[in-house]
């Protein structure tokens, strides 16, 4: 497997791998224990949009961005 830098848009980054969401992993420590090891691009969970505005609380968790989080990826659903 080929690692490289890759441009998507006017966005560099530094190399080609992404982590793919898995409901109840996906979550910062997870996603920072990867990025320190591997360096890897990550993506949030689903979040369902109807949640953002009614319940802050279980979203709060879920939007919650690390410092060393330089390319997360949010995941939204719904109407």
């Amino acid at each position: 497997m080929l690692i490289k830098p890759i441009k998507i848009g006017n966005l560099c980054l530094k190399n080609n791998l992404f982590l793919a969401p898995m409901e109840g992993y996906s979550n910062v420590a997870f996603r920072t224990n990867l990025i320190k090891i591997a360096k890897i691009n990550c993506f949030s969970e689903m979040i369902p949009v109807s949640a953002l505005s009614k319940d802050r609380n279980y979203c709060k968790d879920l939007t919650y961005r690390d410092p060393s989080e330089s390319h997360l990826t949010y995941q939204l659903f719904g109407t």
